[in-house]
């Protein structure tokens, strides 16, 4: 037996496209839950599993998991189901959020729903996305007496297909649980490759919604959720794990936290510094690499150069390679995120007047990268039609790494 997640696009479904999402109404045996989406002729599936934890269905989850993809069709969601009251009318304030960074976006109705008031389960428990990294660490210091589960999620960050990259992660994750007696749930999911597929930025928009979706489905398990932040509030940007964006997916009896957007990554660094165990665990690494951390990568130098100004480098022995000036300044900060880290360290940096070899390495490739930043916006100002063909063409080629995860 099955009910229907409807996307409709208007009032005469003849002649415009539809997107159906058919839902179970339990996991199976194994815990998995398969949602089939049918998008005309063309067939797709999201499926989320967990052995650790009883996966519930509902439409809070998959209406997380299917909302950027409608705005992006301009279709609305029929969902003919009971929705949480608190989350409908927050919708409204999410697509406001995503429409200011995104004026292509549509709003969309979700028509069919029927309020009620969700609870939560008897004495459940609050849990945080836990990936072994700066963010999701702080977090779990900070309200280590709180938090009962870590969530690992495979699929996300790790590709599905790379066993051994998750396998490193794991040990990582139950080595922090262990430590401090949580539990861990691992969540399996190919919510990534549907959403990256269809052009929507896995971290700028996308990862925020489908973090939203295994939360909702661990509900009611869970009462409270945190999301660690990945900027300060100094440092806000477009991304899809915000401080007013994440509350916005709450429910009546599951409540989503934004939390450590008031430490910037060295004050993070310090905070596993002060606990010594943690280091050792440390796991950032955005490449495939023989161990945790290649020491090599934009993430892996940024994050050393954290620890570094922690006074915490030398203990930190998840690192393949040491920090390099000559590394250091050959990197290239392909997002404002990354810039906006390492002038944050080379700020740092400068008041401490200590590190002069870094100092200047990571300000020339500061520096580079300004160059670079005012050399697009003179482009886009004086050529605007040639700029956004030659945006197009990059886009182009950067969308088929969403089938990475596939």
């Amino acid at each position: 037996m099955s009910e229907q997640l409807v996307v409709s696009s208007g009032e005469t479904p003849l002649t415009t496209r539809s997107l159906r999402i058919l839902a179970p109404l339990k996991a199976d045996t194994s815990g998995r839950i398969e949602v089939r989406i049918e998008d005309g002729a063309a067939e797709a599936q999201l499926s989320w599993e967990s052995r650790e934890a009883t996966l519930v269905p509902n439409r809070e989850a998959f209406i997380a998991a299917a909302l950027l993809p409608a705005m992006q069709m301009q279709a609305d969601l029929q969902v003919d189901a009971p929705v949480s009251q608190l989350f409908l009318e927050s919708l409204e304030r999410v697509q406001d959020m995503y429409r200011s960074w995104d004026d292509s976006l549509s709003r969309i109705t979700v028509r069919g729903a029927r309020p009620v008031v969700r609870v939560a389960g008897s004495g459940a428990r609050a849990a945080v996305f836990f990936s072994g990294g700066l963010d999701s660490f702080y977090t779990l210091l900070k309200h280590r007496e709180e938090i009962t589960d870590l969530i690992l999620i495979h699929g996300f960050e790790i590709p599905l297909d790379d066993h051994t990259t998750f396998e490193r992660a794991r040990a990582v994750v139950h080595g922090a649980a262990n430590r401090l007696q949580k539990n861990v749930i691992e969540v399996r999911t190919d919510v990534r490759n549907y959403l990256s597929t269809r052009g929507l930025r896995w971290g700028r928009w996308a990862h925020g919604p489908a973090l939203a979706s295994v939360a909702h489905l661990i509900h009611p398990a869970i009462s409270r959720i945190y999301i660690s932040a990945t900027h300060t509030y100094a440092a806000l940007e477009q991304w899809g794990s915000h401080p007013l964006l994440d509350p916005l997916w709450s429910t009546e009896g599951l409540e989503f936290v934004h939390d450590g957007a008031e430490a910037t990554r060295i004050d993070k660094a310090r905070a596993l510094a002060a606990q010594e165990w943690p280091l050792p665990l440390l796991r950032v690494c955005a490449e495939k690499s023989d161990g945790l951390n290649c020491g090599r990568c934009e993430k892996c130098i940024r994050t050393m150069i954290n620890l570094l100004l922690a006074g915490a480098l030398d203990r930190a022995t998840t690192f393949e390679a040491p920090l390099d000036p000559g590394r250091v300044a050959r990197l290239r900060f392909r997002s404002d995120s990354t810039r906006l880290f390492a002038i944050e360290n080379l700020a740092v940096l400068g008041r401490s007047g200590e590190h002069a070899d870094i100092t200047r390495a990571l300000r020339t490739a500061v520096n580079r990268s300004e160059q670079r930043r005012l050399a697009r916006e003179m482009t886009r100002d004086a050529w605007p039609t040639g700029y956004a063909m030659l945006r197009g063409i990059r886009d182009a080629f950067l969308k088929p790494r969403g089938a990475r995860w596939q």
